[in-house]
């Protein structure tokens, strides 16, 4: 064979061989073509991202996810952020068409002389095909799928489509996902206001981000970290003198905290779930306001709290008492991780040159459960408790080293601290021991307590009274310690707290006035249908004053005069417009419901006081504002629904006269300087709870104090001496300074005001302690003795 004869061969081998692998390379695309999913848009990128919940300010509260993912613009991101991410996973990024073949061989070499896997040779194409639409296995099979994927989504997505999607869906390592999260849990930062060093940082997450993220290897982090820079600069993407300044720059490290959520954000929640799929808030992006205010919201829980302790402090025991042996081994693993948890990021902070976020800070087992009694100390504090820096507003658990008659030193894991604590009867000296495991908080004068058990508990309310909005609630001691809402899951007497309600009736009617005469003197009333007798009884159980104004009955509380004004009044009656106002409760007409014997919940109640502030119009509870979806659609907002319950003059007189409950009966104890308040107390039998319930023009602020089991407080347990004191701590807290705009309740043009003596209901010729202006509706006022009696309105002082 000549040589033109073998090379004509050769040439037609060639070409054959061509042939055969251009149509192997065809079917091989056709086959594995057939079932791979469609890439249209970036539009139709949906991923899991996270609800967040807002104060009426704007101040987030909460959050919830099954992704901590937060979606960023990436067209706002400064060149250097994206190219750090390039420099780590795909230099070559805006000039290949989705696969690298040079970085596919690069990466082969390396791994073939090494021995192992040390180098991987996909693009950020590929890996945005592989997170989106493939399985993570490491077949031949899908990593062809991966190829023809990766080219068919370069051809239908922009280079910056496909950054969007890859940065807004890595993972990060703790629990962050997106650039968006990484940025703001790391450096408290918008990703646009990253420096070089710190998006170098996050670059060098994706490779490992649990390991990395976690520093568990904080000198591997930092390597990695300084090795992109040097991509960087290697690449052209910075210069050198940027790349010397990154290299040098510190990092310094936020490690942000999520909020915890309380009880105002889990009861919008609970209300949010009759609006929307309960499902949809973990993934769906939703920004959601609540008509609460942050800053008295926390203030209304720190005041509970401290509140709550002082009732309990007589009643403290410990969660447990260690022995000698167990106290060893808890104290010796509380020490070693409290050292090891420092000493960790002290670690990370003097490799990355930056300020340690622990210094000047103590450290404590902060708790997540409740404690349970039937695991041993330590393993509660293994599986329940997270070392965190002490801050105000959370609970931690500690072990008592040291007691005197007044004081007790607590062992927090890495520092022992003195807790000033109410001195004991000798009987009760031994309450505190060495070896009791307690609860501890810091309040905010910076002082360490103990937190005391709750046995007596307690919630609170405050509403807006123009628009009905909660602004603050709390549903008890610790939300930690236990979820149930006491404003609006627990159902109790009201006891007197309920008398406003029947006065508000008989004003009603036109039965009574103001000053109307009731004797308060024993009442008897035999039941017609069971034959029982029902005698009720003062608080002062012998004391009967006789006739008295209704004025003075209410604020001295008096009951007798509550009973007669029922079976006056018509027990139907009574019931009948109880029922009628919406309040949640189902009152029965029998003479007992004069003293409050039936059920109903805190916000029900204090719905009903605000209505007396806001001319007797009622609004329902809100406590949701508004939702957006991710786009920032608004899907809803509240509007209260509004109810005329009696009439403005009505609500006005009501007002009157829980004044003077406020000023000088049962609830003196919530009198405040400088402003105009109205209220009552309640007090249920065998002081099981007390309540008081205050209004000022503008708020109105409930309170119940009571324990779960429904079981007796003690003998000074009534709403003057156990509710209304914390009403006036709570309204005189700095949060609460700016909800009080307006100085006095205004009266309805139609009111009169007739100078009339409050203890006989008689008009006089001229003031003093006993005649003052009192309001009255037309057709009500006390019969005229003088001419002189009655005074220009301008005068009036109320």
């Amino acid at each position: 064979m000549n040589t033109r004869g073998f090379i004509k061969i050769i040439l037609i081998l060639f070409f054959l061989i061509i042939l055969i692998a251009v149509n192997t390379i065809l079917v091989i695309y056709i086959y594995y073509s057939s079932d791979l999913p469609k890439i249209q848009s970036v539009k139709d990128y949906k991923p899991l991202t996270t609800t967040e919940i807002y104060d009426r300010n704007g101040e987030l509260l909460y959050r919830l996810y099954n992704q901590k993912r937060t979606l960023c613009d990436v067209e706002k991101l400064p060149r250097h952020v994206i190219n750090a991410f390039l420099a780590a996973e795909d230099a070559d990024f805006f000039r290949h068409k989705g696969i690298d073949f040079s970085t596919i061989i690069r990466a082969f070499v390396v791994n073939l002389t090494s021995g192992k896997v040390r180098q991987g040779g996909s693009t950020i194409t590929q890996q945005v095909v592989k997170t989106f639409f493939l399985n993570p296995e490491r077949t031949l099979n899908r990593k062809i799928k991966e190829a023809i994927l990766s080219y068919r989504l370069e051809k239908n997505l922009s280079k910056t489509e496909i950054l969007h999607l890859y940065l807004n869906q890595i993972y990060f390592g703790a629990g962050n996902y997106g650039i968006s999260e990484a940025s703001k849990y790391f450096f408290s930062k918008h990703p646009e206001d990253l420096t070089i060093a710190e998006a170098a940082f996050l670059a060098s997450l994706v490779k490992a981000p649990e390991p990395f993220a976690t520093f568990k290897n904080p000198q591997r982090t930092r390597e990695r970290q300084l090795y992109i820079i040097r991509q960087m600069e290697k690449n052209g993407f910075i210069s050198p003198e940027e790349s010397k300044q990154a290299l040098s720059s510190p990092v310094s490290f936020v490690f942000g905290k999520e909020s915890e959520i309380n009880y105002s954000v889990s009861y919008a929640l609970k209300s949010l779930k009759e609006k929307i799929d309960p499902q949809k808030f973990y993934s769906g992006g939703y920004k959601i306001y609540l008509t609460t205010e942050k800053k008295t919201d926390e203030a209304v829980q720190n005041e509970l709290t401290l509140y709550l302790n002082e009732l309990n402090a007589d009643r403290t025991t410990p969660l447990a008492t260690l022995n000698k042996e167990e106290l060893f081994q808890t104290e010796k693993y509380m020490r070693n991780q409290a050292s090891e948890f420092r000493k960790h990021y002290q670690n990370i902070s003097d490799i990355f040159g930056s300020k340690n976020h622990l210094n000047n800070k103590k450290i404590g087992f902060r708790i997540q459960k409740p404690f349970q009694s039937d695991i041993p100390v330590q393993e509660y504090i293994e599986k329940h408790t997270k070392l965190s820096t002490i801050e105000e507003g959370n609970i931690y658990i500690g072990i008592i080293t040291e007691t005197g008659n007044n004081f007790v030193r607590i062992f927090t894991g890495e520092s022992v601290e003195e807790i000033s604590v109410s001195k004991r009867p000798k009987e009760k000296e031994s309450l505190w021991k060495y070896g009791d495991v307690y609860f501890y908080f810091i309040s905010s004068d910076g002082k360490f307590r103990i937190a005391s058990p709750p046995f007596i508990q307690g919630a609170v309310v405050l509403t807006d009274n123009r628009n009905g909005q909660i602004l603050a609630m709390s549903g008890g001691y610790s939300y930690v310690i236990n979820e149930f809402n006491r404003a609006v899951q627990a159902r109790r007497q009201p006891g007197s707290a309920f008398k406003p309600i029947l006065y508000s009736y008989a004003i009603e009617s036109g039965k009574y006035n103001i000053v109307s005469i009731e004797n308060d003197a024993p009442v008897e009333y035999t039941d017609e249908q069971t034959g029982q007798v029902y005698r009720p009884s003062n608080y002062d159980k012998d004391e009967f004053r006789g006739e008295m104004t209704l004025l003075d009955a209410i604020t001295e509380s008096k009951n007798t005069v509550s009973v007669r004004l029922v079976l006056n009044l018509g027990l139907d009656n009574v019931a009948s417009f109880v029922n009628s106002l919406g309040l949640e409760t189902d009152v029965r007409p029998y003479p007992s419901m004069a003293l409050g014997a039936f059920e109903i919940t805190l916000l029900s109640l204090t719905r009903f006081y605000s209505a007396l502030a806001n001319e007797g119009k009622m609004k329902s509870p809100e406590i949701l504002m508004s939702v957006r979806d991710e786009s920032g659609t608004e899907l809803f907002s509240e509007s209260p629904s509004e109810k005329q319950i009696v009439m403005p003059e009505t609500a006005f007189i009501v007002t009157r006269m829980l004044k003077d409950v406020v000023t000088r009966g049962t609830g003196t104890a919530a009198n405040t300087e400088g402003l105009s308040i109205a209220g009552k107390t309640g007090t249920t039998n065998n002081y099981t709870n007390a309540w008081f319930i205050g209004y000022t023009p503008d708020i109105t602020l409930g309170i119940l104090i009571g324990r779960d089991d429904n079981r007796t407080m003690g003998k000074r347990a009534t709403g003057g001496n156990f509710a209304a004191p914390l009403f006036r701590r709570i309204l005189k807290t700095p949060a609460l300074s700016g909800l009080n705009a307006t100085s006095d309740f205004n009266p309805p043009p139609s009111v009169k005001f007739i100078l009339t003596d409050i203890h006989k209901g008689t008009r006089c010729e001229e003031e003093s302690d006993d005649c003052r202006f009192l309001p009255f509706r037309e057709g009500t006022e006390p019969p005229a003795k003088s001419p002189q009696a009655e005074q220009d309105i301008m005068k009036i002082e109320h």
